[in-house]
């Protein structure tokens, strides 16, 4: 049986639980592709988070 490649299919919702240089505890709902979540991480550490934490969001 294959599986049908549709757009839902490659997209996931992302909870991202960061700390801001101004040191306030944020968080934010990120919609990405499929398997981004390092790459999400990456972003908010290199826009100056002191922290970041990513967990996928069930649909």
């Amino acid at each position: 049986m294959e599986t049908a490649i549709r757009p839902e299919n490659l997209t996931q919702q992302y909870l991202v639980t960061h700390i801001p240089p101004d040191g306030t505890l944020t968080k934010t709902k990120v919609i990405g592709p499929a398997g981004a979540a390092d790459m999400i991480r990456q972003y908010f550490f290199d826009i100056g988070s002191l922290s970041v934490k990513v967990d996928k969001v069930s649909p």
